[in-house]
């Protein structure tokens, strides 16, 4: 099995490596923060969903408030073909959805404080849930941004007291952002990087000369005088 590719095990000369491990780790540790921000974030939107007596039985009355006005015709005529049917089923999927957003994201946090301390398998199985949780946070709040009748951010001289950008449109870019951040950094090692670590890294494989032709065979060259 490949090993993980942790943005901490990279290659970095002697003099330079306490100084980038720190950068990375603080980096890392920076991550972390903004992940455990957003699952915390979800952790209360989904728990509010479940608390309360009015959401699984309210989502289709607030469906229909929110469609006459609507400027995106084809969302608002997805969901009645596809939603307002089944509006209470849906409702449980948000609530469900939104609370494995937030733990997939705390496991996010993990992931970037001790990833490189776990066994390849649990790492894998954490990054899984990662790209999921990413996943399903930007297809959630790209659905609430549309549902609010927004469309393309641009400047609004109409609205100069709102914000430039609504929460859901911001969540929906961030996630999307991490998403990419989280594939990139912690794709699968090559095998040649494997093998290069495993003899002792790029400098010991550079000091060890190819064995040169002698007429009688092979034969090593002569060792470097220190």
């Amino acid at each position: 099995m490949a090993t993980v590719h942790h943005p901490l095990r990279r290659a970095a000369a002697p003099r330079e490596r306490s100084a980038a491990t720190g950068r990375g780790e603080l980096a890392c540790a920076g991550l972390a923060a903004i992940y455990l921000l957003l699952a915390y974030e979800w952790l209360l939107s989904g728990l509010a969903k479940v608390v309360s007596a009015d959401f699984r039985s309210g989502l289709a009355v607030d469906l229909r408030q929110a469609m006459p006005d609507n400027p995106n015709r084809w969302y608002v005529h997805a969901l009645a073909r596809l939603v307002l049917p089944h509006a209470r089923a849906v409702a449980a999927v948000v609530e469900t959805g939104e609370l494995a957003v937030a733990l997939g994201l705390a496991l996010g946090a993990l992931l970037w404080l001790r990833g490189d301390r776990l066994p390849a398998a649990w790492a894998w199985l954490i990054q899984g849930g990662v790209v999921g949780a990413l996943l399903g946070s930007a297809f959630m709040t790209a659905n609430y941004y549309l549902l609010a009748g927004k469309t393309l951010p641009w400047v609004d001289a109409g609205a100069p007291f709102d914000e430039g950008l609504s929460l859901d449109g911001l969540l929906t870019l961030v996630a999307l952002a991490l998403l990419a951040l989280q594939l990139l950094a912690w794709r699968p090692a090559p095998a040649s990087r494997e093998r290069t670590a495993a003899q002792g890294g790029p400098e010991r494989a550079q000091a060890v000369p190819a064995p040169r032709q002698t007429g009688a065979g092979v034969a090593p060259h002569p060792a470097p005088r220190p």
